[in-house]
């Protein structure tokens, strides 16, 4: 059958012999169409693909601690579809990792109120009130780096950790202001897993806390809170997420187009890394989805997560 294809305002469609026109395919992800979730195996995570986009990186006010990293305010777009983990990944997913390939990893910080300590026999597998549905923490940069290469040579798919940019953009979910959500210091317990009076009680270190109990001493199972508007879980909250970039303290000359700045990191820090979203422990302030936390890549800290990325 001859195929003539002719533009009509930019639009380009497909005539068959008929006279019949075909519409142009809608943008897909390796045959996933966009807001689908699949799953390349069955103890991957559950993926979720997102729509190409354009959004306004950063944010004109200081961060909390008076920095001005998240400066200058500027546009990225993605032109492609991501994927990107509906959820953190969990102590289960991890778990499956480590039974596949007997990875050791080492002891985990805690907060104490002034300071990120290790504390011996605390791990991944360890740590307190969780099982595996719950969001994996205490993992480092190269412990993450290790899982997500496991998982692109089990599936064969090009997994990946997000970059800066690419989390900020799933984490806005087409939204400008700090959060993917609105309303008082108390609707932070509706929205996510954060530092609340049941984390206190828990933890009595922690001194900056959301007037509410969101029902979770420390970490919660994934996905026990509403989703963004792209349909992801705990992007603020629960775990934070290693991403692929080393620290810079702003983002002059900063890519537009959504991938990683991993060289020329800020000196003296070096080759720090970035880590977004915020964690169990984390106070109200800092859940926002312009923040950026950074902390050495062997760090270990009792809220370091995950959330893996597949592009084609």
């Amino acid at each position: 059958m001859r195929i003539l294809v002719a533009a009509m305002a930019g639009l380009v469609l497909a005539w068959t012999a008929t006279g019949a026109a075909v519409a142009p395919a809608k943008p897909s992800l390796d045959g996933h169409q966009i807001g689908a979730s699949f799953r390349d195996c069955p103890d991957c995570p559950v993926m979720r693909v997102l729509p190409p986009g354009s959004f306004m990186m950063g944010t004109p006010q200081p961060s909390p601690d008076g920095s001005t990293d998240e400066w200058p305010v500027h546009r990225v777009t993605l032109a492609r579809p991501l994927a990107v983990g509906q959820f953190l990944v969990t102590r289960g997913q991890f778990a499956a990792f480590v039974r596949a390939t007997g990875y050791r990893a080492g002891d985990c910080q805690h907060w104490d109120g002034n300071h990120f300590q290790p504390r011996p026999g605390l791990r991944w597998d360890t740590f307190p009130g969780q099982d595996d549905r719950h969001a994996l923490v205490c993992v480092n940069w190269d412990d993450v780096h290790a899982y997500v290469a496991w998982l692109a040579a089990k599936t064969g798919k090009p997994y990946r950790l997000l970059s800066e940019a690419e989390w900020e953009y799933a984490a806005r979910a087409g939204t400008s202001g700090l959060r993917y959500w609105t309303g008082p210091p108390q609707a932070q317990c509706r929205q996510t897993n954060a530092a609340d009076l049941a984390g206190q009680a828990a933890e009595p270190a922690l001194k900056d806390v959301a007037p509410c109990r969101d029902g979770w001493a420390r970490t919660s199972p994934v996905g026990v809170f509403a989703p963004n508007a792209f349909g992801l879980y705990d992007m603020l909250g629960n775990a934070l997420t290693w991403t692929a970039e080393c620290y810079q303290n702003n983002y002059e000359g900063a890519p537009t187009d959504g991938s990683s700045r991993s060289t020329g990191c800020t000196v003296p820090i070096g080759d720090w890394k970035v880590l977004r979203g915020s964690g169990w422990s984390s106070p109200p302030q800092v859940l926002s989805a312009a923040g950026r936390d950074v902390e050495h890549p062997a760090s270990r800290g009792d809220a370091f997560g995950l959330r893996v990325a597949r592009g084609e």
